[in-house]
C-alpha cells in the first residue's frame, strides 16, 4: 500500500510510468507476485495519510505500507487547515506533552470565496496557467492559512528543530503505530535531505521507522545516465524518477522488509536508516 501526495499520484507521467504500476509488474515475476495499491491523493500531507490509513487499513490489510514523503510534510503542509488555499481540511495540533490532538472536524463546507476560486481554476486556461506555473512560486511561502499559532523560536535559525519538523515525526509516529496494529512493515521514502539536527532529532524520535534517504540513489542513477529524475521547472519524478524509484523499492525494500516479522514493541523494520551509504550499496 503506497501513501503519499501527487508524486505516488502520478503527476506529469502516464498511467503505465507511475512507480507503483511500474513495481507491480517488475514483482509479478516474484515466486509470491506483489499486488500494490497506490493511495496517493495530491494534496495530501502527513494528517491525511494517517486519517486514511486509519479508515482505510483493515480493509486494504496490507503486509508493507511506503510513504512517499514530499518536502512540504515537513515545512507547512501539516499545519495548514486549508490545503492549496481553497479546500478545508482536518488536522493534528502537537500538545506540549507530545500527543496529538485531531481538530477541525467534521471538516467545514468551503467558504463562498473558495469555491468561486475552485470553479474558476477548472475552467478557465488562463486561471490554470496562473495557478500551476506563476502561482508555484508561492507555494513554499508561508501561508496564511495556519490553523494553529505556530510556535515560535529565536534559535530555529541556528539549527533549533521548527514546530513543523516536530509535528511531521509525531505524525509518523502515529503512522507506525497504525502499522504495528496492522501487523504491516512501514517504509519511507524520503527524496530530499534533512539537516544534521533534523536526523539527530529523526534518529531519537523515529528510530523504529524504516526511513530511505533516496537522494544519494537518485545522484548516482542522474550520473549515469544523464537523465534527471525530475521533470524541468516542475520538481515531480519523471518518467526515469519513477522507474528508478521502482527499481529501489523492488530490489532495497520488499527483500528486506518481506524478510521481516513486524512486532508491536519494536516495530515493523527494526529502525533501519539507509543514508549516504545507499550511494555505495546500490552500485
Amino acid at each position: 500500500m503506497c501513501l503519499g501526495d501527487s508524486f505516488t499520484w502520478g503527476w506529469g507521467v502516464e498511467q503505465n510510468d507511475i512507480y507503483t504500476r511500474v513495481l507491480e509488474n517488475a514483482l509479478k515475476d516474484r515466486a509470491e507476485p506483489w499486488e500494490v495499491v497506490n493511495a496517493g491523493v495530491g494534496g495530501y500531507s502527513t494528517d491525511h495519510l494517517l486519517l486514511y490509513l486509519r479508515r482505510q487499513g483493515r480493509r486494504i490489510s496490507p503486509n508493507v505500507v511506503i510513504y512517499q514523503v514530499a518536502k512540504n510534510d515537513v515545512t507547512a503542509g501539516n499545519t495548514l487547515h486549508i490545503s492549496e488555499g481553497i479546500y478545508q481540511k482536518p488536522f493534528f495540533r502537537l500538545l506540549e506533552d507530545g500527543c496529538l490532538s485531531l481538530e477541525n472536524c467534521p471538516v467545514p463546507p468551503l467558504l463562498f470565496w473558495n469555491r468561486m476560486k475552485y470553479a474558476v481554476s477548472r475552467h478557465s486556461r488562463l486561471a490554470y496557467f496562473l495557478k500551476h506555473r506563476i502561482h508555484a512560486a508561492w507555494l513554499w511561502r508561508r501561508s496564511k492559512y495556519v490553523a494553529q499559532k505556530v510556535p515560535t523560536n529565536t534559535e530555529e535559525s541556528s539549527g533549533a528543530i521548527s514546530y513543523s519538523f516536530r509535528l511531521f515525526a509525531a505524525l509518523v509516529s502515529e503512522l507506525q503505530s497504525e502499522c504495528d496494529l496492522l501487523e504491516a512493515n512501514m517504509v519511507l521514502l524520503i527524496d530530499f535531505p534533512f539537516s544534521e539536527e533534523e536526523l539527530d532529532y529523526w534518529r531519537d524520535r523515529c528510530a523504529a521507522v524504516n526511513t530511505h534517504f533516496l537522494v544519494p540513489y537518485f545522484e548516482r542513477r542522474e550520473r549515469e545516465t544523464n537523465i534527471s529524475a525530475r521533470i524541468p521547472n516542475d520538481g515531480h519524478w519523471s518518467k526515469s524518477g519513477h522507474q528508478w524509484v521502482a527499481e529501489y523499492v523492488a530490489s532495497r525494500v520488499i527483500t528486506d522488509v518481506h524478510r521481516q516479522t513486524p512486532t508491536v514493541a519494536g516495530g515493523p523494520g527494526g529502525g533501519a536508516f539507509h543514508l549516504e551509504s545507499d550511494l555505495e550499496t546500490t552500485r
